[in-house]
């Protein structure tokens, strides 16, 4: 079973490196709408990993005080 999670985790690896791969043109974020000269080229994968980690992590921040209100609810039905 570990050497099958072990191909399935490489074969997605390799799409993922795959599609970086096959993505670096550069790509134009602008800062204000209008105003060409706030504006920020990289490639595209690079946008499309910033904003992924950025809605995981604005997720995290969100979900944060229900689970340490309930990982405090759950310590106190403990005793």
């Amino acid at each position: 079973m570990r050497t099958f999670f072990l191909v399935v985790k490489s074969i997605i690896f390799l799409v993922v490196f795959i599609f970086s791969l096959n993505n670096t043109h550069l790509t134009t974020i602008n800062i204000f709408p209008g105003v060409a000269d706030i504006a920020i080229d990289a490639p595209l994968i690079f946008w499309l990993l910033l904003f992924f980690c950025l809605g995981i992590f604005i997720t995290v921040i969100f979900f944060l005080p229900t689970v340490l209100k309930n990982a405090k609810s759950k310590k106190s039905n403990v005793s």
